[in-house]
């Protein structure tokens, strides 16, 4: 037993021994890191994703000897010889055949080794494989990269051999698909079984001029329409697997544009001529020819005539080709412009003939024809036997005619072509020079005899009024008799009692008025007559009663010391409230701050200006600059701060009585815009007054000083405005009747004309209407917030109702210039049309010499002969500075742009301000673009644009206009937002475009807001001038007045807007615009307001207004006010809301 088991280990070791050195004399060194090797080798041959199924082929068993299938049988006299490998060169092992794809490996061995032992190892299966016989083979997977090594037992030194083969794919298994596209042939193999390979397509097409493509899959770049001759090769390890060749057409595509594109013209129509494209990229189905923006046509041939256009108008056609006429493929459009030749003009318009002032000229003016059909020309006048006259303009004038004759003439309009003629005539008047002279001698003898009289008048008033007794009564017939007895009015009821008595030329008004006793003589006026005393009173009939006069403390030594000429005024159930003074004269401004110290009052309230119309209305009784110091007897006086705003200017003082060795602060608030005679035409304004006013009051505070010139006219009414708004909110009921006899008895001539009596009733209506909507900036993001919310949700929102409350003003002043049938043709919209009291006129004939009339600033409501203006729809609005320092316009139509440039000539712009785009596809944002690239002549201005810069959301633009007869030249800027659809959508970018539009134009109100100034700085200009101009000119003045006032009111700006341009902003979204801009601009912090836009010019204004005088600068604050003309009376009703207040307004002459 135990030799059996030792005879088991020896034969196991020889065989190990064997083994091992089977191992140690292959190249690796071993069988084992052999394997490994060849492993690693194995991964790092590519191996492509096909896959052979395997029942094609059975698999033989690679753990058996596999016989050679051509070889007999080895016999027992074959023994094995030994040799040496390295000499064995004829060994070699093929792989399949790549066109018959045999999948079974052959090995070839040398005829004089067939009797030798052949091992082979398949290292994927790490299976030895001993081989007898001559030649042999064994099977293999397609798709798969296989190592094969072989060596021979009976090798005198071990030398081995192996070879790395990849097995190919099955070419019937693959199946190719073609796919036909217009620049692209795609070629797609489909393998039928179910083993993955990784195959490479490569495939190439020729046309028939032999020019070749290549490609993968897809051969790309490929003409449409073309016969291809194609091969699509199937590629496995770098080798041909498949190969096919096919004829390919591609498909039919888009023609090329169509060639050499000629027009031929006549007066009024266009033929088209072309040929066909160098490719059309299949059969040509036809032809569309389009003008610019119509429809297209379809045409057959290469020919086409567009008939009945305008002549001398340049048009813009578009060509193209199209295949396969049901899937419509366009070719690429060709656009060609061409200009019809002209024709003759239509005959001149609005022909009119007057004769001058001298009786014999005549002047002869006309609008230009309807169709000119030709370039800019001139006006003939043939006038009787005088030679032809010419001229660019149609203004003719003809002097030095006989008297009393009558003339023919002919006018025509001539370019290339002569127009058609107007014939007319026109009589001379009679001579009436002689007439003129008398006249004069007469008038002038007339005056000096008045004068004379006068003088005679004026010297017998000042001896009367120097005899004077102290008991002489005033008026010696006044009493209360008269007085009617008017009941309050509900607060319910106060817009129908103000329409009522305000109708019929307000007659109610006219008789409560006059009711009231100017002066009750009952009350005696004893120390004002004092003979001491006469000289401290402005005006003899307007004196204090004795018993509620000021009386101020004696002066030891000086008669009528204790008197100044100011009076006690009671307010709403508050006695003494109020001091209403004369404006002091020189000699009593000592007297004047004595009774501000001894009364303790902290407010004067001025509502007046120094000087009004050269007249002396009140003397300056404050230091002349901000910082200087000046006595008025015992009262020093100093001004700490001055501060400016549009209405108003505000002063703080400081005052210090050396008597008494105390000091004091004082506010001194002075209206400015108080017009020389009538009344505010907006009571907001003093409305706006009160609130400043009442703002400073305090509890420990004396009355208020309130005074005007005189002391009773502006003041009474200012004092009746308070009390009664008062009285209003605190009765709901207002007694304005009542009240003003109650002032009366307190001072003579309270609220002294009808007009002041009137203005009262119309700004409690204001108030009860509208309420106060101002709103301090620092408070507005809370407070916009509060008024968004629909509280309940089943009412509109605080915001929406204040919307809905605004007046929409339609036709509440004359409109007939825009109106009249000449025109017509001029205005976008017949809803938009400028009124008559600040439409902007544009003068025939812009002399130099007439730019400072006033005349050329103010339009009338009548359009007047002599004025010779040409209509434009443009209308002046009245910036936050109260002057006129915008024009709303609407923008140009191709038929007034000539208007449209002389008016930015003649009025001196320095910007323009474009809210739409030239030639917009909707027709409510149309303008017609009124410059060239280069330039171009419009009448008698040469407009050449020299620059333009794209800012993002808006383009800035400089044009030079240059007189082509005066040789002036001036330049503006455009500022062409572009991105205003239904608002804007780039708020910032608007605003920085208003920034750099302030920067560019300064806001100096004491120079170039004169009221004899041409110039108006900005011009604003949209579709129809009013809804994307209104939302703009609102946005300028509350972003001025957040930053000068630290307040915002939307809603009086717009409402103001729409008294002076119909259809501004009429849409709620606008309003909300214009609040949520103006609230993300200015960002309450800390409970101040921060203000970015343009601050170191404004402190560059405050500072050029501080080194005014006081009379320049009240004069150039209320230089210009809005026009109180008077109007028809209309019954308005705002649309959305309440009654509107539509007022009838009343122009009457106020002597104060």
């Amino acid at each position: 037993m135990n030799l059996y088991l030792k005879l088991i280990v020896l034969g196991f070791l020889l065989w190990d021994q064997n083994y091992s050195t089977l191992g140690q004399d292959t190249p690796s060194g071993g069988q084992g890191d052999s394997n490994s090797s060849d492993t690693q080798a194995s991964t790092h041959t590519p191996t492509m994703d096909l896959t052979s199924p395997v029942t094609d082929t059975p698999r033989t068993d690679l753990n058996k000897t596999i016989s050679p299938e051509d070889v007999s049988p080895s016999t027992p006299e074959d023994n094995p010889i030994p040799f040496n490998c390295r000499e064995i060169k004829d060994i070699k092992v093929d792989p399949p055949l790549y066109k018959e794809l045999f999948e079974r490996l052959k090995i070839h061995i040398p005829k004089n080794l067939t009797h030798n032992t052949l091992k082979c190892l398949n290292i994927s299966s790490s299976g030895e494989y001993t081989f007898e016989l001559l030649n042999f083979n064994f099977s293999v997977s397609m798709c798969t990269s296989i190592t094969i090594r072989c060596w021979f037992e009976e090798c005198t030194e071990r030398f081995n051999f192996s070879t790395n083969l990849d097995v190919p794919p099955r070419h019937e298994s693959y199946s190719l698909k073609v796919i036909e596209a217009t620049n692209q042939i795609n070629f797609k193999w489909h393998n039928q079984k179910e083993a993955v390979c990784h195959v490479v397509v490569k495939s190439n097409c020729s046309d028939v001029t032999g020019n070749i493509t290549e490609g993968g899959d897809i051969v790309d770049g490929l003409d449409p329409y073309t016969k291809y001759n194609c091969n699509s090769d199937l590629l496995y390890g770098g080798k041909t697997v498949k190969r096919e060749n096919i004829n390919v057409t591609t498909l039919i595509g888009h023609p090329e544009e169509v060639q050499d594109l000629k027009c031929n013209t006549t007066k009024k129509n266009v033929t088209l001529r072309w040929k066909e494209p160098n490719k059309p990229n299949g059969p040509l189905d036809g032809y569309k020819v389009q003008r610019l923006k119509g429809e297209w046509k379809d045409v057959n041939n290469t020919e086409y005539t567009f008939s009945g256009l305008k002549p001398f108008t340049e048009y813009t056609f578009n060509v193209t080709a199209f295949n396969n006429r049901s899937n419509n493929l366009l070719g690429k459009s060709k656009e060609i412009s061409c200009k019809t030749k002209e024709d003759e003009p239509s005959e001149v318009t609005n022909v009119k003939s007057y004769v001058g002032p001298q009786n014999n000229g005549v002047t002869i003016k006309c609008k230009e024809p309807n169709s000119l059909n030709g370039p800019v020309g001139e006006y003939v006048l043939e006038f009787d036997n005088l030679a032809p006259m010419i001229k660019g303009s149609c203004l003719f004038v003809i002097k030095d005619l006989s008297y009393l004759t009558t003339y023919k003439f002919k006018i025509y309009y001539k370019h290339t072509e002569k127009g058609k003629q107007f014939e007319g005539e026109v009589n001379t008047k009679y001579n009436d020079k002689a007439l003129i002279g008398f006249l004069a001698f007469f008038i002038t003898l007339t005056c000096l005899a008045l004068i004379f009289v006068m003088f005679k008048i004026y010297k017998l008033q000042k001896k009367s009024s120097c005899n004077l007794r102290d008991n002489y009564p005033l008026i010696a017939h006044d009493d209360e008799g008269s007085l009617l007895n008017i009941e309050p009015i509900p607060v319910d009821l106060l817009l129908e009692a103000y329409k009522r008595k305000n109708a019929d030329e307000g007659r109610f008004f006219l008789d409560e008025f006059q009711s009231i006793p100017r002066v009750f003589s009952k009350l005696s006026i004893k120390e004002a007559r004092k003979p001491c005393n006469q000289s401290k009173n402005r005006y003899i009939d307007i004196l204090p009663y004795d018993n509620n006069r000021v009386v101020l403390s004696e002066i030891h030594g000086e008669p009528g010391s204790d008197y100044i000429n100011a009076s006690y005024i009671n307010g709403f159930k508050e006695p003494r409230k109020y001091i209403a003074a004369q404006g002091p004269k020189e000699e009593t401004m000592n007297d004047f701050w004595r009774m501000i110290w001894e009364q303790k009052s902290t407010i004067i309230v001025m509502v007046t200006r120094c000087e009004e119309g050269n007249r002396n209305k009140c003397a300056q009784y404050w230091p002349q600059c901000e910082g200087e110091l000046e006595d008025y007897g015992d009262v020093t006086v100093k001004i700490t701060e001055e501060k400016f705003f549009p209405d108003y200017i505000t002063r703080k003082l400081h005052i210090n009585n050396r008597r008494e060795k105390s000091e004091r602060d004082i506010t001194h608030i002075q209206f400015t815009v108080w017009p020389d005679h009538g009344v505010p035409d907006d009571p907001n304004l003093l409305l706006k007054l009160r609130r400043r006013v009442n703002a400073l009051s305090n509890f420990f505070s004396g009355p208020t000083i309130v005074h005007c010139s005189a002391g009773v006219g502006r003041t009474g009414t200012y004092i009746s405005i308070d009390a009664m708004l008062e009285g209003l909110e605190a009765e709901s009921r207002v007694d304005v009747y009542g009240y003003v006899v109650q002032l009366r008895r307190q001072r003579c001539l309270m609220v002294q004309v009808e007009a002041q009596y009137i203005f009262i009733h119309k700004s409690l209506v204001e108030y009860n209407q509208f309420g106060e909507t101002e709103i301090i900036t620092s408070e507005l993001p809370h407070l916009l917030h509060n008024m968004k919310k629909n509280d309940p949700p089943s009412e509109p929102s605080q915001l929406t109702s204040e919307f809905q409350r605004l007046p929409s003003y339609k036709n509440w002043r004359p409109q007939t210039v825009g109106n009249h049938q000449d025109n017509k043709d001029k205005n976008r919209s017949s809803s938009v049309v400028p009124y008559e009291f600040n439409r902007v006129q544009v003068k025939v004939d812009d002399e130099p010499e007439r730019e400072n009339t006033e005349d050329d600033e103010m339009s009338t409501d009548q359009d007047s002969e002599s004025e010779e203006s040409i209509y434009i729809n443009a209308s002046y609005i009245i910036g936050y500075w109260g002057t006129r320092s915008m024009i709303a316009a609407q923008s140009p139509l191709p038929n007034t742009m000539v208007e449209f440039w002389q008016m930015i000539f003649q009025r001196k712009m320095k910007a323009i301000v474009m809210l739409s785009g030239p030639n917009q596809e909707s027709s409510d944002q149309e303008c017609a673009q009124y410059w060239k690239e280069k330039s171009k002549t419009y009448g008698d201005l040469e407009v050449a644009l020299t620059d333009e810069n794209p800012c993002g959301a808006y383009t800035e633009r400089t044009f030079e206009i240059r007189h082509t007869k005066r040789k002036d030249i001036r330049k503006v800027s455009q500022f062409h937002y572009n991105q205003w659809e239904d608002l804007p959508k780039d708020t910032n970018g608007l605003l920085e475009m208003i920034e750099k539009i302030r920067k560019n134009i300064p806001c100096n109100r004491m120079e170039e807001h004169s009221r004899h100034d041409r110039s108006v700085p900005l011009l604003v200009h949209c579709s129809d001038g009013s809804q994307r101009s209104g939302t703009f000119c609102a946005l300028w003045n509350l972003l001025e007045s957040a930053k000068v006032e630290e307040v915002i009111d939307v809603f009086q700006t717009v409402k103001h807007l729409r008294r002076q341009r119909s259809g501004m902003l009429s849409f709620y979204e606008q309003y909300e615009f214009l609040y949520d801009t103006v609230a993300s601009t200015i960002p309450a912090q800390n409970g101040q307001v921060q203000i970015t836009i343009h601050q170191e010019h404004d402190q560059d204004n405050q500072q050029e207004t501080k080194n005014k005088t006081p009379e320049e600068s009240q004069a150039a604050t209320a230089s210009v006010t809005e026009d109180t003309a008077p109007t028809p009376k209309v019954d308005e009703t705002a649309p959305n809301g309440p009654s509107a207040a539509v007022f009838t307004e009343v122009s009457l002459r106020i002597d104060e």
